[in-house]
């Protein structure tokens, strides 16, 4: 710049072209010096705002963990006093078990005493019943009308769960005359005493009560008690069956034997009794005590055992029968099976 200032007096006047380069330079030169001084302030800024949103998020941060550590620590508390009263909940469970224990024995002893107790009781008992007759008596038809009470009443349950084994059943009216009617009411005929009528079905509504209509005809019908009709005694015979195949041996107290009468009736002119225990009550076996010793009962096939060759003595003669059978697909069976309707014409 100075060897062109210096020819200015002497040259014309104007910039030369080295002035203008020079020009150039310097501005380009201040140009950058203030371009990187703005730039280094800039990120000099920056730098220092994402370190404050840094340190702000390190803040928020340790809050929460040590939120957290708090929360741990009452929960470790908590886990801790849960183990000891489990601990101690154990423990007391333990002697509670060991108390139990003791007691199941002084049961044990009990149970073993009164075992012994009822056993004197039931010599006693027997003792008792070998010298008064007569309370013997007494007792045996209580019993044998409890018996009869138990088994009406578990026939009549039996006959609800199983309608279509027990009806229709033949049955005679006890106590009380009814009347049959038709559906219209039109037809009424009256049923007296000791007559027999067939048991439909048990009403659907009014319990107790039985459906009754004529023995071979269902158009006339009424309504009655069940303790107006020998109900169980009709199906005493069918309720014995059916708990027999079920493995379970029933008394039936409506059955007749002979051989008890006769028995019955030595024993009433034996004791001297002026009624014989026949009248009492007819019963298959009599009735045990209630302080008895309990019976095996033994179950028994319905039907007798098939011989081995029970096939093939019902099988059909035939003289000209196939040897290899008729189902045989030999050659030879298929051979005569030609035109027979055999599924292998050849």
């Amino acid at each position: 710049m100075q060897s062109a200032f210096k020819g200015a007096s002497v040259k014309k006047s104007g910039l030369s072209p080295v002035a203008i380069v020079a020009f150039v330079l310097a501005g380009l030169s201040t140009l950058g010096m203030i371009g990187l001084f703005v730039s280094i302030d800039d990120s000099v800024a920056q730098r220092a705002e994402d370190l404050a949103k840094k340190v702000d998020k390190l803040e928020k941060n340790e809050a929460f963990y040590l939120t957290l550590k708090k929360r741990l620590e009452s929960e470790n508390e908590d886990m801790v006093k849960q183990t000891k009263s489990l601990a101690q909940e154990k423990e007391a469970l333990e002697k509670e078990v060991n108390r139990a224990e003791d007691d199941m024995a002084d049961l044990r002893s009990e149970v073993r005493s009164l075992e012994r107790d009822l056993s004197k009781a039931k010599d006693d008992v027997v003792r008792a019943q070998r010298v008064d007759t007569s309370a013997m008596a007494d007792k045996l038809e209580e019993a044998k009308n409890q018996a009869i009470e138990k088994f009406t009443n578990d026939v009549t349950e039996w006959a609800k769960k199983n309608t279509t084994l027990a009806f229709p059943v033949e049955v005679q009216l006890l106590n009380e005359k009814i009347t049959l009617m038709s559906r219209d009411q039109r037809m009424k005929v009256p049923v007296n005493l000791g007559e027999s009528l067939r048991a439909l079905r048990f009403h659907p509504s009014a319990q107790g009560f039985i459906i009754v209509g004529q023995l071979h005809s269902d158009k006339l019908l009424a309504v009655t008690k069940i303790d107006n009709l020998n109900f169980a005694e009709a199906l005493s015979s069918k309720y014995v069956r059916y708990m027999s195949t079920r493995g379970n041996a029933v008394a039936n107290p409506f059955a007749k034997k002979k051989s008890l009468n006769e028995n019955d009736g030595k024993q009433s002119t034996g004791s001297g009794s002026s009624k014989p225990l026949s009248q009492v009550g007819e019963t298959p076996e009599p009735i045990a005590p209630p302080l008895s010793q309990p019976k095996v009962i033994q179950s028994k096939a319905m039907l007798p055992q098939k011989d081995t060759d029970f096939l093939k003595s019902t099988a059909p003669s035939n003289s000209n029968a196939n040897p290899h059978g008729n189902s045989c697909v030999c050659k030879d069976c298929r051979a005569k099976k030609v035109g027979k309707g055999s599924l292998f014409p050849e």
